[in-house]
């Protein structure tokens, strides 16, 4: 089954108990998200880091506040504040 992620009508897909897709839920709140995501995103620039073994991560991330985690050379922990 191929569910479609961006679809308008709002549906609930079940995938397994206690886990549901809840498709095109979101969507009334799009344009307030890619705001809010924005100013994250200035404060807290995209950056790709690197794994403990020396290797550049291929996907971009960032940080919002206190939350998420961090790699390097160091190892895998959370971020502190």
């Amino acid at each position: 089954m191929i569910c479609d992620l961006f679809g308008v009508d709002v549906q609930a897909v079940r995938l397994a108990p206690g886990a549901m897709l809840l498709g095109g839920f979101a969507l009334r709140f799009e344009a307030a998200s890619i705001t809010a995501l924005r100013r994250v995103v200035e404060v807290a620039p995209f950056r790709h880091m690197v794994t403990p073994g020396g290797h550049r991560m291929s996907v971009a991330m960032t940080n919002c506040g206190a939350a998420g985690w961090v790699t390097d050379r160091t190892g895998y922990r959370l971020r502190q504040p």
